[in-house]
């Protein structure tokens, strides 16, 4: 084997490093795009409070009356299974510009479970989810809804949401 030849297979490993860390400097910073909660959302108020979006339909309000409605299906809702996730906005905010669903756990880290809905009719969108198990058992969670009206105006609106437990605990 030549000089030059083991010279560029001691380097190969070297750039199969840096390719790996370059990659995962690039997906960290993608990824705290996605997870950065908006700055300047306008928030709403569960409406009615401590509605849980596990148990049916919940809502939210502003500070103008405009509205939005979710709902989760099926119920009981459970990890590790597809869900629908829906919203009717009010129609002073449609037609909108994104929709997202975040769906994070209190106190707990499981990763990126946000969820991107698409318009149905100009007031009501959807996305199908499904949330991880939780190996610690967790199962109180939190749904936060992320609204661009059409103005380009972020908005906010959170509700808990209870689930049972998964395809690995039989509940």
């Amino acid at each position: 084997m030549t000089v030059k030849r083991k010279w560029l297979l001691g380097l190969l490993p070297v750039l199969i490093l840096v390719g790996i860390l370059a990659s995962i400097y690039i997906q960290r910073d993608r990824l705290r795009q996605v997870i950065a909660p908006p700055a300047a959302a306008q928030i709403m108020r569960a409406a009615p409070a401590g509605c849980d979006l596990g148990s049916g339909p919940c809502g939210a309000v502003d500070a103008d009356g405009r509205h939005v409605s979710a709902e989760l299906q099926p119920r009981p809702v459970r990890t590790m299974e597809r869900l629908r996730f829906t919203i009717r906005v009010d129609p002073a905010l449609a037609p909108l510009q994104e929709a997202q669903v975040d769906f994070t756990m209190p106190g707990m880290d499981m990763g990126v479970n946000r969820f991107t809905l698409r318009p149905e009719t100009p007031t009501q969108w959807a996305a199908t989810a499904m949330l991880p198990i939780c190996t610690q058992g967790g199962s109180d969670w939190r749904a936060t809804l992320l609204l661009r009206d059409r103005n380009g105006r972020l908005w906010q609106a959170q509700w808990p949401l209870h689930v049972a437990g998964g395809l690995a605990s039989g509940a």
